[in-house]
C-alpha cells in the first residue's frame, strides 16, 4: 500500500474545500461527520474540544476524514476503502477517543475492529437511507393536517416528546443523560428554525427535525409520534412533508436519515416515501 500521511487539522476553514470535495463523494453516508464539520465552521454549537484528521495518500489525495467532538463522543469515520479502514485500525492510538466509541459505515467499522483485535459491543446498528426529490411520494392527507415550525406555544410539549423519544431510542441511558442531551438538541435546533410539528386541527400530533445540513443534502431526524397518536400515518406524513420542505424551501437535491434496523415499521414507512437504503452504519464501543 502507498504511504499514507495522517494530518490533524488546525485550520478547518483553510482545508474545508479539499475536505468537502472528498466527503461529497458519499454525501449522505458521510452526513454525520460532514454536518459536524459544518457546525464547527459556522459556530452553531459549542464544543469543549474538536479534532479533525485527514488521511492522504502520497501526500496529496485525501482517502479518509475522521472527526471527534468533545471527550464523551465517538470517533466518526468517513466512508473509506477497506485497506484504509485497516490502516485506521492499525494506527488507532493516533485517533483514540476517551469513550472508546467508533461510528462509520458498517463494513469499515468491522474492518477497523478486526485490525485492532479488541472486543467490542454494538451501541447502534442503523440503516442509512437517501431520498432524491423526484422519488418523493407523499401519502394523501386531510386538509386539517398542517406542517409548521415549532413555536414557543408548544415548546414544552415537544421537550416532553423529545424525552420520550430518547427513552425509546436509548434505553440504556439514564433519564438525566437523556434530559441533558434532548434539552441541548432542542434549544439548538429551535434557534435554527429546524424543528417542525404536524398538527391536526391545530393540535400537535407528530414532529421531525431538519438536522445536519451539507452542501446538497439535508438530514432528517427526531421523527416521533406519541403513543396516543400512533397508527394513523402521522410519522410517515411529517417525514414526507419535512423532506419536501428541504427540497422546495432549502433547494436540497437529497435528504437522508438513519433508521433503527430492529424497527421494521419505520423502515417500511421510509421506503414507501421513496427513501432508498444505501447501507448500514455501525456504532461500537471498545470493551476495556
Amino acid at each position: 500500500m502507498e504511504i499514507i500521511k495522517i494530518t490533524e487539522i488546525n485550520d478547518l476553514k483553510e482545508q474545508f474545500y479539499e475536505i468537502e470535495s472528498f466527503l461529497l463523494n458519499n454525501e449522505s453516508y458521510n452526513n454525520l461527520g460532514y454536518g459536524l464539520i459544518n457546525s464547527i465552521l459556522k459556530q452553531e454549537r459549542k464544543f469543549d474540544k474538536w479534532r479533525v484528521w485527514i488521511l492522504k495518500k502520497t501526500f496529496h489525495e485525501i482517502v479518509g476524514v475522521l472527526v471527534n467532538t468533545d471527550f464523551d463522543k465517538g470517533l466518526i469515520v468517513s466512508v473509506v476503502k477497506t485497506e484504509i479502514a485497516k490502516f485506521i485500525g492499525e494506527n488507532y492510538q493516533v485517533f483514540r477517543v476517551p469513550n472508546g466509541e467508533i461510528i462509520g459505515e458498517k463494513e469499515n467499522v468491522i474492518t477497523i475492529m478486526k485490525s485492532l483485535n479488541y472486543s467490542y459491543e454494538t451501541v447502534m446498528d442503523q440503516g442509512v437511507y437517501e431520498l432524491k426529490k423526484e422519488q418523493l411520494v407523499i401519502p394523501d392527507f386531510c386538509e386539517n393536517l398542517k406542517l409548521s415550525l415549532l413555536t414557543k406555544e408548544f415548546y414544552e410539549l415537544v421537550l416532553d416528546w423529545g424525552i420520550m423519544f430518547g427513552q425509546e431510542c436509548f434505553p440504556k441511558k439514564t433519564l438525566v443523560e437523556i434530559n441533558k442531551e434532548i434539552t441541548s438538541f432542542l434549544t439548538r435546533n429551535f434557534k435554527r428554525n429546524s424543528i417542525f410539528i404536524l398538527r391536526k386541527s391545530g393540535v400537535p400530533v407528530s414532529m421531525a427535525c431538519q438536522n445536519r445540513e451539507t452542501k446538497n443534502s439535508q438530514s432528517i431526524s427526531f421523527v416521533f409520534t406519541p403513543k396516543e397518536h400512533r397508527g394513523q400515518g402521522y410519522g410517515s406524513l411529517v417525514t414526507g412533508l419535512i423532506s419536501k420542505n428541504s427540497f422546495d424551501e432549502k433547494g436540497k437535491i437529497a435528504c437522508n436519515l438513519y433508521t433503527d434496523l430492529t424497527n421494521p415499521t419505520s423502515n417500511s414507512i421510509y421506503k414507501k416515501l421513496g427513501y432508498v437504503k444505501l447501507g448500514e452504519s455501525l456504532h461500537v464501543r471498545i470493551k476495556i
